[in-house]
């Protein structure tokens, strides 16, 4: 079974496209059990991305009513069925300060309401002027504060 726990949405200027509507919908449609979201130095799209499996069953609900092959029906209800089980992932793709203008890319994804509160913070942190160059950006000492045991990371990718 596999997870995607590395992906961005429109928040993601550059690297992203979908808006988490589309990433619950896809992820529903193809059988994934779990999905992060992991925008570049943001949290932004966060609490769309937790309202998008509600408006998601929504939609297909809508689709069901104007449906009357039992086939498709059922298709529909195991589809709903798969958006209520998607466990969602909050994370982010973090730039960790290698030298004075180079950034490394750290994915962190909170474990718990815990973790959570350290990802709004060190987000906070990363965006406060002195460390931001042209991207919001940590030192991978700075980083560390925030490592509390509910936080998850790995390498953001082979660049």
């Amino acid at each position: 079974m596999w997870a995607n726990l590395h992906s961005h949405t429109d928040a993601s200027l550059l690297d992203g496209l979908s808006k988490p509507e589309q990433v619950i919908a896809r992820c529903a449609s193809v059988g994934i059990p779990a999905t992060a979201i992991t925008d570049h130095g943001t949290i932004s799209n966060t609490v769309a991305f937790m309202k998008a499996k509600k408006n998601v069953i929504q939609k297909l609900d809508r689709q069901k009513k104007k449906i009357t092959d039992a086939k498709i029906l059922d298709e529909i209800d195991a589809k709903i069925d798969r958006v209520k089980k998607l466990k969602q992932l909050l994370g982010c793709e973090y730039y960790i300060e290698d030298e004075a203008t180079v950034n490394s890319h750290l994915v962190v994804l909170a474990k718990n309401k815990e973790g959570w509160k350290s990802l709004i913070k060190s987000t906070g942190e990363a965006s406060r002027k002195e460390n931001f160059y042209r991207k919001p950006r940590l030192k991978l000492e700075q980083f560390a504060e925030y490592a509390n045991g509910n936080l998850v990371t790995f390498s953001g990718h082979m660049g």
